[in-house]
Formats: structure tokens, sequence, C-alpha cells
């Protein structure tokens, strides 16, 4: 008696609830029948309210001759890479030579690594391996504050000969003149530069450590320092005429430079097979 009594109170208890529930899920099936009857045409799902996130800026990628490309859409952050090989070989008539002076050369081994930051610093970073050794030619930061201002910071060439300013890439020679020994080559500094009159006049002027003719050095030797002026103009630049790449200009540099018994600091001369014809003497 007590087991039916049970019994019959869950059946008064959940029966409401089971028919109430059979009851609401006939009446959505019938609205939704209605829905598809009324329209033959599915309606997709609502849009959410939220608006889709936008895509990251694209990473632009390139490569063609003159190397890769890495940059950003706004082009504020850019990375190049490149190298470049140069391989002669030094052969002669005169058998009187010193040994080693006939063979194949590595002359330049480079990787040049340069690229832009925040759109208005540029850097430039090349080693070189060839000749059997690994030096750091270029490594400086360029801030190009405005087209006729700019500060240049770490090891490049100095701004003295035109022709040691040009890339051997783009030389018309294998070698170059003897001017280039008679001029400093690479250096550590600080230099200002920019350009004017839309590009027709250009000027550099730092402060170097001071190196020897055709030398590239690291740190200085002493504690003098050089000063280098250059200025160039190409007043025909731009204009439709067969003067257009004429330009002139003048470089000096000054500075004091003292040596060691060590270290005398003093160049050699060579021909353009890289003979030392002329060296000085050390006291």
């Amino acid at each position: 008696m007590k087991r039916g009594f049970t019994l019959l109170f869950f059946v008064i208890t959940l029966l409401p609830g089971l028919v109430f529930a059979q009851v609401n899920d006939s009446s959505q099936i019938a609205v939704a029948r209605q829905s598809t009857s009324s329209d033959s045409v599915v309606q997709p799902a609502a849009a959410t309210t939220e608006p889709a996130t936008a895509p990251a800026e694209a990473v632009l990628v390139a490569a063609d001759e003159n190397g890769f490309n890495i940059r950003s859409a706004d082009q504020d952050f850019q990375l190049r890479l490149r190298g470049d090989v140069q391989a002669d070989g030094r052969f002669f008539n005169d058998a009187d030579l010193a040994p080693g002076s006939e063979s194949f050369y590595l002359r330049r081994v480079r990787l040049v690594f340069q690229g832009t930051v925040f759109k208005r610093f540029d850097f430039r970073i090349m080693p070189n391996f060839g000749m059997g050794r690994a030096e750091l030619q270029d490594a400086y930061l360029d801030a190009r504050f405005f087209p006729f201002f700019g500060v240049r910071a770490g090891k490049f060439k100095v701004p003295v000969g035109l022709e040691l300013l040009q890339s051997p890439t783009d030389a018309l020679f294998i070698e170059q003149s003897y001017a280039v020994s008679l001029g400093p080559n690479r250096d550590v500094g600080v230099q200002l530069h920019g350009e004017l009159l839309n590009r027709r006049l250009a000027y550099q002027f730092g402060f170097f450590n001071g190196s020897a003719d055709g030398a590239s050095i690291d740190a200085d030797l002493n504690n003098s320092k050089d000063v280098v002026a250059r200025v160039f103009a190409t007043p025909f630049r731009g204009a439709d005429l067969p003067l257009k790449g004429l330009g002139l200009g003048i470089a000096v540099t000054t500075g004091t430079r003292e040596g060691t018994a060590a270290n005398p600091d003093l160049p050699s001369f060579r021909t353009t097979g890289r003979q030392t014809f002329f060296r000085y003497l050390a006291c």
C-alpha cells in the first residue's frame, strides 16, 4: 500500500510537466514548419553584432637582382639581404717574383645586411671574408631627420675620393686608380650630411679617428682626430640635357697622424697587379 501511494504521488507530480514539455515541443515544430512553408529560401543565421577583427598588416617579401627584401606594408621597416663575390687571377711574364704572387684569389666575399627601422633610421652591416681573412668593412646607423640634414655614426667610407665612394660592383674597371691610395678608405666616426637645392648640392662633414692613406681602421692609434669636409654639386640633375650627369665637387681632410715603431701607420703603394712597388722605411 505504501509503494502504491508513492508511485501514484510521482505520477501526479511529473505528469503535468511531461504534458507541458510535449505541448511546447509541438508548438515549436509547428512554428518551424510554418516558417519553412512560407519562405522556400532558408534564411541564414543572423550576423553577430561584434565587428570582425581586422587582419594584421601584411609583411611583403620580394627577391630580385638586388637581393632579398622583407618589409612592412607601410615600408617603415625593411630588411635587405644581398652579397657579392669578386674573384680574379694574377699572372706575370716576369719570373722574378715573390712566392705566391701568381695565384687565383677570392678578392671580395661580402654579405650585406641593410634596412630601415621607424622609417627614418637606416643601418648597414657588411663583413668581408675575401683574401682569407674576416673583417668588418661597414657597420653604421644613419638617421635621416630631413632631406637637408642627417647624422651617420659608425664605420663607413670617408667622404673624400669620388672613386672610392662608388661600390666595386658599379666600377668600370677591376682595379681602382692610384688616387684611391692617396686618401683614407674606411674609418670610425660621426658625419653630418644632407642634400640641398632639390638634391643638386650634397654635403658631408665629419670627425673620424683618422686612418692612413688607403687603409681601414677600427680604432685610433692616438688621441688626435681627423676632420673631413666634402661638397658635391650636380647642377643639371633632373634636366633633359646631355650634361645631366655632370658633377663637380671638392673634399678636404686634415689631421695629425703619429705612428709608433711597432706600427708606423704609413701606407704602401702597389701596382694594378697588386705588387708593392714602394713602402716607407721603418725607423
